[in-house]
């Protein structure tokens, strides 16, 4: 899928491009095609299974393969690439997220933000959001840097906000090759 867009926000997903009705779960997809989002407006977020969530979701044994790209002409501004997820936009409410048995093995890349498993959590308020992550596989590349075994941890995700978060269950995430 390659979405070339001028609309002013934007979300692709290799399943779901954005979920925004608490309880939405995603279970056993696989993605192995390549999503890609080309724009030149401000923000936008792709994911390998889902672009944008914007309410309490559940993640479990889905699989992406396939290479997720954010390409953005000239400015940068927000630009969000994940394996899994793209971007986790709770607004002003608080959300429960939760990845079991989810895997990325893709090429991740974005100008600005790109991770494995998810780019960004995202916030207009300070909501509470609780992330648990279990058993997760993580692998491929991001921005062109090879996931290995001795760096998966740092490419999970690319930004949390200091406050307002708790994550469980990111030691629980392994490196995978297949």
């Amino acid at each position: 899928m390659d979405i070339n867009s001028s609309s002013p926000s934007h979300a692709a997903g290799g399943i779901v491009a954005l979920t925004d009705a608490d309880g939405t779960v995603l279970k056993s997809n696989e993605n192995r095609g390549e999503v890609k989002l080309t724009t030149t407006h401000k923000q936008g977020a792709v994911g390998g299974i889902l672009g944008i969530t914007k309410s309490t979701t559940t993640l479990e044994s889905n699989s992406n393969y396939g290479n997720v790209s954010f390409i953005k002409p000239g400015e940068t501004g927000d630009c969000f690439a994940g394996g899994l997820i793209g971007k986790i936009d709770c607004g002003a409410a608080a959300k429960q997220i939760s990845l079991s048995a989810d895997k990325s093995l893709g090429a991740i890349s974005s100008p600005v933000r790109a991770a494995v498993l998810f780019s960004v959590i995202a916030w207009n308020a300070a909501p509470a959001v609780t992330l648990t992550m279990t058993d997760c596989g993580v692998g491929g590349s991001v921005n062109g840097t090879e996931v290995t075994a001795d760096n998966y941890g740092k490419y999970l995700w690319s930004w949390i906000p200091s406050s307002g978060c708790t994550i469980t269950g990111a030691g629980t995430c392994k490196y995978v090759s297949e």
